[in-house]
């Protein structure tokens, strides 16, 4: 047999490492494995595209901004969600304009609660306004898993509903089991329903766009496909989905569309915003006049989208322009629509020809090392190649197509490498050897110490029997809007002292900040067993420190920081939690978690400091509480009584003890379906400052008019977590 040269030894080696690196790269790409990179370069090269920012003049939007909630609160006392009356009137002053289409980025899955005449009928009212229209869309939304929704099958959602036509063929569209569909009274008059489900891709980010999603087994078009399926044309909308070319494609396997982005969001951004009460106020102010309003014609032949932009409503979403600007998620539906109706998705290239290019780079690379002996050379031919492939992405990219070229930066980069660390080691054998024996002894040295000191990363943890305290100050995020970034941190910083020091004092360990709320835990460290106790002193001492301070801040004219929290007693998991480089030695379990519901559950009762059954247990004889509900968390099977913490007994104001007692009474006749005695007490208590009892008086009121079913328990089941 024939020996082989030592040359020719090396080509063949350098020959395995290039086909080594490209089968490698190969499999990464057709797993998808460097996706988050592949995204970072899809928002550069977009984001340079769009430098000059184009102006969409098919879609404006109506936003419900942030002006619009604080006006008509501060006005009108009229909290989001806002009358249907509201929406029935925008309905009917854009029509008159000529607006194309109306389309609202709202699901009014639940009826609306009548905040004046009990005999109105604001979802009839806003149906109606709907049919007469005659242009509008609303939206549905479909989950996988929930335990609050049920599939609707009335008829009237047969309008969402799409037949399969061959535009679905070969896709693999995910399936839900459950929706949330608009009221009936709403969707009979509507043009059609399409989906608000927009999914961001593995790294939080959205840039795709689902043409439809099955329930059950049947599709539902997304809002945007629906609105321009309705104004182009099954035919047309048809045609515009079929591919560039028999290649590239536009829809992906999942039946995604990569979205041509426009520019940044918001209201200085590429699509034109009118404030929801703004344009409420001109409708008013024509029907006062019987003049045309200013406004009236900058919505003719528009497609008009009706959405959020406020932070407090949470539809901003992360986009490839999201470091510019807060990025409503009404946006991404009007994106998607300007490009149905342009007809400039942006299509991708597909692996097989990743893969091919990937090969010529690898062959190309190869070549020239083979080619040229100088080091410099090399260099010059390797960032040579690197250009070329950046700019042939963006190059691409004006085109409308997506060359997700990572993974050609990466087999070139390897090869380069491989091939410049191959030569260098081919030059001498003893080098080779040094190095190899180095990079051995560091690997195994590593691997020793980790295995010399298994506890040096104290992953473990124990289970207790505990309370946790957590707290959150209301209204936050519109009150840190308001003050400079020093301010808030001094402030924050005067406020955590004074509170933390009261919960200390009372034996509490605080575990954590989390922005503006405190996690404490009572009962952490041994056999405390007076650990609800200690929960409860905590918490009426902290709420004297936030108390003063609210009267502090009051006097000094400055937004007060109301605090409410929650309390909970049971099992969880105390331990250092985290990964090997960074962990937290913290709380975890349902325990937990419930302790922050009720913080949460505060503001819809109007109270300050709720605790469970679970902490009340055994301390009753010390404080004085407030029977509040019975509660079912969602995702839970055993409901939950919770208590209003009122104070130290013999320290509770007599008005309040009497306030309470009359409370529990009306509760008694509420459970007992008695809801027309219930409601009296309720109404003259919530009259004279309660609002735990405002809440349960419009309960009352609805259960005269739409009684519960037999079975019921007098258990309220909460819908969110």
């Amino acid at each position: 047999m024939k020996k082989v040269s030592v040359k020719n030894r090396k080509i063949i080696l350098d020959i395995a490492l290039v086909l080594t690196i490209f089968i490698l790269a190969a499999i990464l790409l057709l797993n998808d494995s460097l996706f988050e990179f592949n995204g970072k370069l899809f928002n550069f090269l977009v984001q340079k595209r769009r430098s000059v920012e184009h102006t969409c003049k098919n879609v404006v939007i109506v936003c419900v901004d942030q002006q619009s909630l604080d006006e008509y609160y501060r006005k009108e006392r009229q909290s989001w969600p806002w009358p249907r009356d509201f929406h029935a009137q925008l309905v009917r002053y854009l029509t008159e304009c000529g607006a194309k289409a109306i389309v609202f980025d709202v699901i009014f899955s639940e009826q609306d609660i009548d905040r004046v005449n009990a005999d109105a009928k604001p979802d009839k009212v806003f149906g109606e306004a709907i049919a007469e229209s005659g242009r509008t869309f609303l939206v549905c939304q479909v989950y996988a898993v929930t335990d609050s929704l049920t599939f609707q099958s009335a008829s009237f959602d047969e309008k969402a509903f799409l037949s399969d036509d061959g535009i679905f063929r070969g896709l693999r569209i995910r399936d839900h089991r459950f929706a949330a569909f608009p009221l009936p009274v709403l969707a009979e008059g509507t043009v059609g329903i399409g989906l608000s489900n927009i999914e961001s891709d593995r790294d939080d980010i959205i840039r795709n766009y689902p043409l439809a999603l099955k329930l059950n087994g049947r599709y539902i078009p997304s809002l945007g496909f629906a609105v321009s399926r309705n104004i182009l044309g099954d035919k047309e909308i048809n045609k515009r989905l079929g591919q560039a070319s028999s290649i590239i494609k536009r829809v992906d396997s999942r039946g995604n569309l990569l979205l041509n982005w426009y520019g940044k969001g918001g209201v200085d951004g590429v699509f034109t915003y009118y404030s929801y009460r703004a344009v409420l106020q001109a409708s008013i102010r024509e029907e006062r006049t019987g003049k045309p309003d200013t406004l009236s014609s900058h919505f003719r032949d528009k497609i008009v989208l009706v959405g959020s932009n406020a932070p407090g409503l949470l539809d901003l979403k992360a986009t490839p322009f999201t470091s510019f600007a807060p990025y409503p998620g009404v946006e991404i539906h009007a994106t998607a629509i300007e490009n149905f109706l342009a007809d400039d998705f942006i299509s991708t290239v597909p692996p097989w020809i990743r893969i091919l290019a990937m090969a010529a780079a690898s062959i190309l690379l190869f070549y020239g090392f083979k080619i040229f002996r100088n080091l410099r050379l090399l260099v010059a031919l390797f960032l040579g190649f690197m250009i070329v492939e950046v700019f042939s992405s963006y190059f691409l990219i004006l085109n409308n197509i997506w060359l997700p070229g990572v993974d050609i930066y990466l087999v070139s980069s390897l090869v380069f490498v491989g091939l410049v660390i191959s030569g260098y080691v081919n030059e001498t054998k003893e080098k080779r050897i040094l190095r190899g024996h180095f990079e051995r002894y560091v690997n195994d040295s590593v691997l020793s110490d980790i295995l010399a000191n298994p506890d040096a990363i104290d992953l473990k943890g124990r289970t207790i029997i505990a309370t946790v305290m957590a707290s959150d100050i209301a209204d936050f995020t519109n009150i840190s809007e308001k003050l400079h970034a020093y301010e808030l941190v001094a402030r924050l910083n005067d406020y955590f002292s004074e509170v933390s020091e009261a919960l200390i004092t009372n034996g509490a360990f605080i575990n954590k900040y989390i922005g503006d709320a405190i996690l404490s835990i009572y009962g952490a460290f041994g056999e405390e067993p007076e650990h609800r106790r200690k929960a409860c002193r905590a918490a009426l001492a902290a709420h004297e420190v936030i108390n003063r301070k609210i009267e502090q801040a009051r006097t000094e004219g400055r937004d007060p920081f109301l605090t409410r929290i929650g309390i909970n007693t049971g099992e969880m998991t105390l331990g250092n939690i985290g990964s090997a480089r960074k962990i937290e030695y913290t709380v975890i379990g349902d325990s937990v978690n419930s302790a922050f519901r009720l913080e949460g559950i505060n503001k819809f009762y109007n109270t300050r400091i709720l605790v469970s059954e679970f902490t009340k247990e055994g301390v009753e004889d010390e404080f004085e509480f407030r029977l509040i509900d019975s509660l079912l968390y969602k995702g839970k099977d055993m409901p939950v009584s919770i208590y209003e913490l009122l104070g130290v007994k013999g320290n509770v104001n007599p008005e309040i003890l009497r306030l309470r007692d009359e409370f529990e009474q009306a509760l008694d006749f509420y459970r007992k379906r008695e809801f027309q005695e219930a409601g009296s007490i309720f109404a003259r208590l919530h009259e004279e400052g309660d609002g735990a009892s405002g809440v349960m008086r419009m309960r009352c009121d609805h259960f005269l008019s739409e009684p519960p079913p037999p079975e019921w328990d007098g258990v309220w089941k909460m819908l969110r977590k």
